[in-house]
């Protein structure tokens, strides 16, 4: 590989960005966890690959610290994408969320929300708006019930 590629590839990796996200179109994701260490929630918002397929798989993967996902809807318009192996794992905190429509769901380890995008016969995650994220930052009705032995 020619020098200047490794070089501009070193520069955007210092950045926290991939050549990947650059010339990939992205959406924006919101996550939430628990910092055990600090005994503090966490949330971040995330970009990732937005079309459907091994690349978004593998940066949903990396963001979870999986192999596999579980998807399960906190409403018609919000997905929330979990470690599918996540109650498995020693350590990992244990979530209760109680959805608009009054769901308590049990969840453990990190959580990524997105939007579920409605096609034919699939669907499909989408990013978040702004304003997606203000709500969820502003209603989200979680607590942390544990951590897994």
């Amino acid at each position: 590989m020619p020098e200047w590629k490794n070089e501009a590839i070193d520069y955007y990796e210092k950045r926290g960005l991939t050549l990947m996200n650059i010339f990939t179109p992205q959406m924006r994701i919101y996550t939430v966890g628990f910092n055990t260490k600090r005994m503090e929630y966490e949330a971040e918002i995330l970009e990732i690959p937005s079309e459907r397929g091994s690349n978004q798989s593998e940066a949903l993967n990396k963001i979870l610290e999986c192999e596999g996902i579980d998807i399960v809807d906190y409403n018609d318009d919000i997905a929330v994408i979990v470690d599918d192996h996540g109650m498995l794992k020693s350590g990992n905190p244990v979530f209760e969320i109680i959805t608009e429509d009054g769901y308590k769901l049990k969840l453990c380890g990190k959580l990524i929300f997105a939007r579920n995008d409605y096609k034919e016969d699939s669907v499909d995650l989408a990013g978040l708006s702004l304003g997606d994220i203000e709500k969820l930052k502003n209603s989200l009705n979680i607590k942390l019930t544990g951590l897994l032995k």
